[in-house]
């Protein structure tokens, strides 16, 4: 896997975990969490 893949993989990983944070909890702001995750790694 290339770097590029990891970012991107990381990027929608965060983004699905923010969203199911959003269904789940009603947490007001899901898209910061993508961001965070991509830097995560």
């Amino acid at each position: 896997m290339s770097i590029r893949a990891v970012l991107i993989a990381a990027v929608i990983t965060g983004f699905l975990l923010g969203a199911a944070e959003v269904q789940g909890h009603g947490a007001p702001l899901p898209r910061p969490a993508a961001p965070l995750a991509a830097t995560g790694y």
